[in-house]
């Protein structure tokens, strides 16, 4: 999978939180950047939903062009790593 005009790994989540909750689809695309591990969640209820939004979440995921050091509002520090979060999530209603 592309992120931007680069490389990412994405990685297909299965499952849910709780036997009451619906089972979600996640992906997890993540690329190196700068020493550093970027990453993007796309989570979506299974079932419908996941067609609709694979598309968007796809056109999002090809359109980060990371070209300088950024943050995002979730940031955490690991010991030599800095990790930043971009999390993509649908809601059923």
């Amino acid at each position: 999978m592309l992120m931007g005009s680069e490389l990412a790994l994405r990685t297909v989540l299965i499952g849910r939180l709780s036997v009451t909750q619906p089972t979600e689809i996640v992906w997890v695309v993540t690329r190196l950047y700068h020493q550093n591990l970027f990453y993007i969640l796309c989570v979506v209820p299974e079932g419908e939903e996941f067609g609709k939004y694979q598309p968007v979440f796809v056109q999002i995921i090809r359109s980060v062009e990371l070209r300088e050091r950024w943050a995002v509002s979730i940031y955490h520090q690991l010991p030599a790593v800095t990790v930043d979060t971009l999390v993509l999530s649908i809601v059923r209603k």
